[in-house]
């Protein structure tokens, strides 16, 4: 995701987080800017520590209450523990200031798609197309072909594992 530390293997993200976790235990005070907090947030994720994914995502909210990075943080959170309609809440407040964030687009499809709001899912993916980079638009070509084919639009839906498959050959998924 975001900042300059290799997440699975960085001594200095270790460090980072150990003083982060004796911070909050022992109710210090210590700024950190929106990027190391997002790098923070990325490692808690990684070694799949919600808890203090969430204190880290407080703490940096604290710091930098209208920062959009970390509001797509926030989502990103409420997401990976099934509160779909309260990321959904916080997407459509991002959307307000920020236009044309591809990633935003794909969560806000998912969590149609996990909604059973899959027309929703549909327009969320074809917007996202928009603004994806080449490298993502086969996977998202995927998702959007099972959303398609979910509402019986299986031409449509071939049509884009179709799309995927040109851009990708190798794409198991397609």
């Amino acid at each position: 995701m975001s900042g300059d530390f290799e997440l699975e293997n960085s001594d200095e993200i270790q460090g980072e987080a150990a003083r982060f976790e004796s911070m909050v235990k022992r109710n210090e005070s210590k700024f950190y800017d929106v990027d190391e907090i997002r790098d923070l947030i990325d490692h808690y994720l990684v070694k799949n520590s919600m808890p203090w994914a969430e204190k880290a995502l407080e703490w940096g909210m604290r710091l930098h209450p209208n920062s959009s990075e970390l509001k797509m943080a926030r989502v990103i959170l409420l997401y990976k523990n099934n509160k779909f309609k309260e990321a959904l809440r916080f997407i459509k407040e991002i959307e307000n200031v920020e236009e044309g964030n591809a990633e935003l687009l794909l969560y806000k499809a998912e969590i149609y798609s996990e909604l059973d709001e899959h027309i929703n899912s549909i327009e969320a993916f074809e917007e996202a197309i928009k603004y994806a980079n080449s490298e993502d638009l086969c996977y998202i070509y995927v998702d959007l072909s099972a959303e398609l084919h979910i509402v019986g639009e299986k031409e449509k839906a071939r049509e884009y594992l179709r799309k995927s498959i040109e851009l990708n050959p190798y794409n198991d998924l397609a």
